[in-house]
């Protein structure tokens, strides 16, 4: 009796090229903060596969994947700072409209200032002026240690 895999054919051309198609319609539908029980039901595979299949993707090019996130992430925001542009641009909105649509453009820049990296706290290197203290000191003492052992033994 031999043992069935389950999945059908995985090796020829076609089936490697919608095994492809699959999952980079995961990863754009995921990239899009869809469930992968929604993406699944779109997909036309389970949960469980839906997840396999992203990480899978993911794993294979992890560095390219992040860039194209931030990239997808910057483009979101870049879209709904439009719409939200439309809406304070437009005289007859009102004044509660108005600052919440100013309050949501602080949250975008705020979003794509951490994306971009540009509220990323500034590292301060003070060891270089503690270490010449300590260094000085140790220097003071080494001296100090040397007279004392020299009259020790004079």
């Amino acid at each position: 009796m031999s043992k069935k895999s389950a999945g059908g054919d995985v090796h020829s051309p076609q089936a490697r090229q919608e095994i492809a198609r699959r999952e980079e319609q995961i990863v754009a539908l995921r990239v899009r903060h869809h469930t992968f029980a929604a993406i699944a039901r779109v997909v036309g595979v389970t949960r469980q596969a839906a997840q396999k299949a992203y990480f899978k993707a993911l794993r294979r090019s992890t560095d390219q994947d992040i860039q194209s996130h931030h990239r997808s992430e910057l483009a979101e925001l870049d879209a709904q700072q439009a719409k939200l542009w439309t809406v304070v641009d437009n005289p007859k909105v009102s004044e509660k409209n108005l600052i919440a649509a100013i309050n949501a453009m602080n949250r975008i820049h705020i979003r794509r200032a951490h994306l971009l990296g540009l509220d990323a706290p500034t590292k301060l290197d003070v060891s270089g002026i503690y270490r010449i203290g300590t260094d000085e000191l140790s220097e003071e003492r080494r001296e100090t240690e040397r007279a004392e052992n020299t009259a020790a033994l004079n």
